[in-house]
Formats: C-alpha cells, structure tokens, sequence
C-alpha cells in the first residue's frame, strides 16, 4: 500500500528491507515508480542519533519518451529513522511502499 512521504517522514529505524517510491516526474509529469531500494544500515557505532545517519544517493530516470530526466533520491537512514528528499518534487508528491 502507497503512503505519501508526507504523512510519516519516519519509513524505518531498522534500515533492513527494501522500499519503493512513487513520485512524478519534476520535468513531464509522468508517474515514477522505483526498483526495490535497500535501505541504508544507520551507523550503531554512532554517539547520537546525527552520527548515526548515512546517506545514499539512487538516480532514477524517468524512462517517458522525450523525457529523460535524471531524479536524484537522497535517503538517509539514523537513529531516528529514514528520510527521503528528491530534489524538485514537492513532498506532497513522494510515496513509497515497503517491499
């Protein structure tokens, strides 16, 4: 079931599993639906929950005719649980599943 990025920020503390994310494209409009992504594993050697962070960068292109445009998921995964910023789309628009 899709739950919109918005509505809780807080995917998982744990980094085990895999998500998908569903987002439209910043350039055509169209619908982005993700591979299976690998949460990133939070640093538990870390002090505090900002040490604890680590980040992942997945590129994603909208694969529309014509279109072409290169999406840059950045997620973060800590202490406090996992976040996701795709640049140019608004969180409004970001969703994603737990695979």
């Amino acid at each position: 079931m899709w739950t919109n990025i918005k509505d809780q920020s807080i995917v998982s503390p744990t980094g085990d599993g895999s998500v998908e994310f569903k987002f439209k494209c910043s350039q055509c409009g169209s619908d982005i639906v993700t591979n299976s992504i690998n949460i990133p594993e939070p640093n538990m050697m870390a002090d505090n929950s900002s040490e604890s962070e680590v980040c992942r960068v997945k590129t994603v292109v909208c694969d529309t005719d014509q279109c072409n445009e290169e999406h840059d998921l950045n997620i973060s995964n800590g202490f406090g649980g996992m976040y996701v910023n795709i640049d140019d789309v608004n969180e409004e628009d970001i969703y994603y599943q737990s695979i």
